[in-house]
């Protein structure tokens, strides 16, 4: 089927236009899921802005940032989906987050599942990365050995990367992908290198993290007990 010049440009109208229409119908979609969301979290964020040092708080002895990538990266960093890069424990120089070290520091075995691979990468790959993120911030987050660490990084991260993928359906860029998380209660630490993200986080003395504001530790994560951490 041969088609005329004018119908042509009519068939790459209408292809236009429907893009249009998809593009706002996901836009419309991403905030609905985040006022969604944000309607069983009341969690109240502080602005977005550039941070340095984080300080966990009185009565806190463990905080962390929570890395998200948005995908929109240079090579390991891009990617088709929005994924978990790790739980990093703010230690000196980042903050004053303790190291505390686990029961049982034996490397991961196999993937969990928000360390599977994309785009044809090898399994083997995402284990090895999956040992870096263990050997060099997990060993320090205060939990019994690796599998707790990694279950618990798959638990925090589940929610937001769910608004980051409707977010990046909808072609939201880095800023606006920030600001639904916001939103979200999702709370923002820093915008980070390579179209990262970073949620602030903290834990108790039970070792259980949470995602949190980082003007909330105290009250969230603190302890009137806060010389020991229990493994669980």
């Amino acid at each position: 089927l041969k088609l005329s010049r004018a119908q042509q440009g009519s068939y790459q109208c209408l292809s236009y236009k429907q893009g249009l229409a998809m593009m706002f119908a996901l836009r419309l979609l991403t905030s609905w899921l985040a006022m969604a969301v944000a309607s069983q979290n009341n969690t109240v964020c502080p602005s977005l802005e550039k941070r340095e040092k984080m300080t966990c708080g009185s009565g806190v002895r463990l905080c962390a940032v929570l890395v998200l990538e948005t995908g929109q990266g240079s090579g390991y960093y891009h990617h088709s989906e929005p994924s978990v890069h790790g739980l990093w424990p703010e230690v000196q120089p980042y903050g004053d987050s303790e190291c505390i070290q686990p029961k049982d520091a034996s490397v991961p075995k196999q993937l969990v599942n928000c360390y599977q691979p994309q785009d044809g990468d090898p399994a083997s790959q995402e284990l090895e990365f999956m040992t870096h993120e263990w050997q060099k911030h997990g060993t320090c987050a205060g939990v019994h050995d690796q599998s707790d660490f990694f279950n618990q990084v798959c638990q925090l991260a589940e929610a937001p990367l769910k608004i980051m993928t409707a977010a990046k359906a909808a072609s939201l860029d880095i800023t606006d992908t920030a600001n639904q998380l916001q939103r979200s209660g999702f709370c923002i630490w820093s915008l980070f290198t390579e179209g990262q993200i970073e949620l602030s986080a903290c834990a108790g003395s039970d070792g259980i993290w949470k995602l949190a504001p980082y003007t909330d530790f105290a009250k969230v994560c603190g302890s009137a007990d806060s010389d020991a951490v229990v493994h669980v």
